[in-house]
């Protein structure tokens, strides 16, 4: 079923965009700041269930006879990173979808800001993912739950710096714990190290930008900009960005794909 852009943005108040639904599967924009599960909030003393995306898009789905079963998950993304989610229609296909992410045959493209100069411009970070305080993770030098990730970045102004990175594995908080590795934690990512207030328009910058997978012998390829404005963020936040910079490094990386990636 093609999606136009109304029936896309009817579910924009459920924090999520229906971009794709077919017969297979079901793609979504997801907003930042909606978990993947349901939670329980505590506000004015009472216990309040915060529905996560998963429960959205499914029973917004059912609601309008878009679908007539159940979904089920196939990956996840942090509740803070916004972008494309896919979620399976049958078992049979989140079974092939979710080999294909496990064997790393799903390309994956996510853009980041940060207002901290890497360690280095574009290159590769790699390493085990080690719990660490508060929820956090940290990269560690063993061998166990490694991680791999390789990425580009363009200056901003002001020391803002865009960053396209392609995971090669899918570990919690992999691109958060690379950044804060890096020196040059996400923008608005408090628990890896960078305080700043983003108000409405994101908890932090990280953006599911671009998915590729194929799928009973046909390749499907998504790409969505992030939802925040990346010009209105850095000029809250510098005193001297450049807009058009801004919009000659988002198109720098419009096919990442394309791009020679350094090496691992």
């Amino acid at each position: 079923m093609g999606i136009n852009s109304d029936q896309g943005r009817q579910f924009e108040r459920l924090g999520f965009q229906l971009m794709e639904l077919n017969s297979q599967f079901v793609l979504i924009n997801k907003a930042s700041g909606i978990g993947f599960h349901d939670e329980l909030e505590i506000k004015n003393g009472q216990e309040l269930r915060q529905q996560g995306v998963f429960s959205r898009v499914q029973n917004a789905l059912l609601e309008n006879d878009l679908i007539n079963s159940k979904l089920y998950p196939v990956h996840r993304l942090d509740k803070g990173t916004s972008g494309l989610l896919i979620f399976a229609r049958t078992k049979e296909v989140a079974q092939e979808l979710g080999a294909a992410f496990e064997e790393g045959r799903v390309q994956k493209y996510y853009l980041a800001l940060s207002k901290y100069k890497p360690k280095k411009k574009q290159g590769a970070v790699k390493g085990s993912m080690e719990k660490a305080r508060r929820g956090a993770w940290k990269l560690g030098k063993g061998k166990d739950n490694y991680a791999i990730s390789q990425f580009f970045s363009a200056g901003l102004g002001d020391g803002y710096r865009l960053f396209l990175w392609r995971p090669k594995t899918g570990k919690t908080h992999q691109l958060r714990v690379a950044m804060k590795s890096l020196g040059s934690p996400i923008l608005g990512d408090k628990l890896y190290g960078c305080n700043e207030q983003l108000g409405e328009q994101c908890e932090f910058c990280l953006h599911a930008f671009q998915i590729g997978f194929e799928l009973g012998g046909k390749s499907y390829c998504h790409q969505i900009l992030p939802s925040f404005d990346i010009d209105k963020l850095l000029g809250s936040n510098a005193s001297s960005v450049n807009g058009d910079d801004n919009r000659t490094a988002v198109e720098s990386y419009g096919e990442p794909d394309k791009l020679e990636w350094p090496k691992l």
